[in-house]
């Protein structure tokens, strides 16, 4: 006979097994957005995007964040942590049930921070996925978007800025054998296919 306490034990082994925090990480246009979502729907958590967490911020005319527009996004240049984390931790600390970091950390600085964050919350990080991208994919998908900030020169430029930037966190997470790679020139349903594999669901 199966008691309430075992299947209140077996709702909390289920709901420990469901909760994930994950990470998308990559060039621009490498797919990041697009994975992240049919992942978080699949899960059902939530997807914190630095990107539009910024621009959000930017359009409602926080400081910081024009200042981290207008001096280094439209240069191609990573923002600072000091201008944004903010973004992503007011979104942080008010969920519970798992979630989805998408394009941060970014830089070594990135890193730091947020380690320094999750180990004070004592949570942990399940996967972090690297999509990468060839150049030519790269233009076709920023020529096919034609989103009005889509300029291909800084695009292109942030590209090579980025990836540099990007090393240690990739080199940190490969280390804690958390990274998978993955190509983002593949089909949406083949990378989508790989994931769910990796994460056993």
């Amino acid at each position: 006979m199966v008691t309430r306490s075992l299947l209140e034990e077996f709702a909390r082994i289920f709901k420990e097994l469901t909760i994930m925090n994950i990470i998308f990480t990559g060039p621009p246009f490498a797919g990041k957005d697009t994975q992240a979502n049919l992942l978080a729907n699949k899960l059902g958590i939530p997807v914190f995007s630095m990107g539009k967490l910024i621009r959000d911020a930017y359009k409602s005319g926080d400081i910081d964040a024009v200042e981290g527009f207008n001096k280094y996004s439209m240069k191609g240049k990573h923002i600072p942590i000091r201008l944004k984390f903010k973004f992503l931790k007011e979104k942080l600390d008010n969920v519970n049930s798992g979630y989805i970091i998408d394009n941060f950390p970014a830089t070594g600085e990135d890193l730091k921070t947020l380690n320094d964050y999750l180990k004070k919350k004592s949570i942990k990080i399940d996967k972090v996925f690297l999509l990468s991208i060839s150049e030519d994919v790269m233009r076709n998908r920023i020529i096919n978007r034609g989103r009005a900030d889509d300029n291909l020169g800084i695009i292109m430029r942030r590209r090579v800025e980025q990836d540099k930037d990007r090393i240690p966190v990739i080199e940190y997470y490969k280390e804690k054998r958390l990274l998978v790679e993955l190509n983002g020139d593949d089909g949406i349903d083949n990378i989508q296919k790989k994931i769910f594999k990796e994460l056993d669901i």
